[in-house]
């Protein structure tokens, strides 16, 4: 009983999380309202460290007002494209909360799941509307799966053509399944999909085929924009990635380079909160996109600029993603961690991060970007 009250009460650096009990008493017998760290050199305020502190009440962290996780999951994004604002009031003192970065993280996959929905959503409707046919399946299909570059109903298509009936039975939906899943992760393209209009006394959910050769032209031609849409929204990610894994490479580098051990969590931390350009770059990419499609006279203008160029758009969004990643890294060494060196680490992770996202990037695009 003794010994866990002894526990509870034992203080440890917030940095390296080396018991500091100690030092506190030693510094408070020299009249000293600052304590340092012998193992990593940390000067924290004595006050902070023995008061139960919390984050910030807008951090989605906090233990003030849980309830309100969307209100405070907007508010932490907001804050935090502002790196070095942002970072100079979180402060390591402060308890990582693993239920509020899980949230975070699961509110940032929402709103991607619905930016990629609004993006292929445009396209699904004016296919459906030159065919004539209702896009609500399509739709409903496309909100649980989004990134398959490929219509519901053709890939419905294809795995009933594997039934003589082509009906609709367990062997279909499994067929369905898989090949969804394949063109979404595999790119795979569909080849017989295409059906002609049914006449009323049609048998079956679906006419016959048209032959393979002109199939596969019209495969080409109704996936062109989904397809686009799919690889761009991938690139946009992978882009906006960037700070995120600078971020991670922290804990690759050595501690003779950093000077001091950091705590795992404190790393998490920073690594879940740079996904915060994740939303926002792939929102200005489906924006663009949808008025491109559409025709706009102003949004055409960045694409001749990058044909003229030479230099693509998603060029211009991986030197944003630099900048961001950058000035993120610095404030969450500087500012949060209070790592020595701060720009020499900063520039040197931001560079390995780019050159593996870059080829990664050539990679996934078969050797070019």
């Amino acid at each position: 009983m003794h010994a866990d009250s002894a526990h509870r009460q034992q203080i440890e650096c917030p940095r390296c999380g080396y018991a500091v009990d100690t030092a506190i008493h030693a510094a408070k017998t020299r009249g000293e309202s600052v304590v340092i760290c012998s193992e990593c050199g940390l000067d924290s305020n004595i006050a902070l460290l023995e008061s139960e502190s919390d984050c910030p009440p807008w951090l989605i962290e906090s233990r003030v007002g849980r309830h309100h996780v969307v209100s405070r999951f907007l508010r932490t994004l907001g804050r935090s494209l502002i790196p070095h604002r942002f970072w100079r009031t979180v402060r390591m003192e402060a308890p990582v909360s693993r239920r509020g970065l899980v949230a975070y993280l699961a509110c940032i996959a929402v709103v991607l799941h619905f930016i990629a929905f609004a993006a292929v959503a445009p396209g699904i409707v004016a296919e459906h509307r030159s065919r004539g046919t209702s896009s609500l399946p399509d739709l409903a299909f496309a909100a649980v799966l989004p990134l398959c570059p490929a219509l519901g109903s053709d890939i419905m298509m294809s795995a009933a053509q594997g039934n003589p009936e082509r009906s609709v039975d367990g062997g279909t939906i499994v067929r369905f399944a898989s090949a969804a899943l394949r063109i979404t992760v595999e790119r795979e393209r569909l080849t017989i999909l295409k059906h002609v209009p049914q006449s009323p006394d049609a048998r079956g959910p679906f006419a016959d085929p048209i032959p393979a050769t002109n199939a596969n032209a019209a495969i080409v031609r109704i996936n062109h924009w989904l397809h686009g849409t799919h690889l761009g929204m991938l690139a946009a990610l992978a882009v906006a990635s960037l700070a995120a894994t600078a971020t991670g490479l922290l804990v690759l580098l050595p501690v003779s380079l950093r000077r001091v051990k950091v705590r795992k969590a404190h790393l998490v931390r920073a690594g879940v909160y740079a996904t915060a350009l994740l939303p926002i770059v792939c929102a200005l990419y489906a924006a663009g996109w949808f008025l491109i499609s559409a025709g706009v006279p102003l949004a055409q203008l960045p694409a001749r600029i990058a044909r003229s160029t030479g230099k693509g758009i998603l060029g211009a969004a991986l030197g944003v993603s630099l900048i961001f990643a950058l000035f993120w890294l610095h404030a969450v060494c500087s500012r949060y961690l209070r790592l020595p060196h701060a720009w020499l680490i900063a520039l040197l992770l931001t560079i390995v991060a780019a050159l593996l996202e870059v080829g990664a990037l050539a990679i996934v695009n078969g050797g070019s970007l």
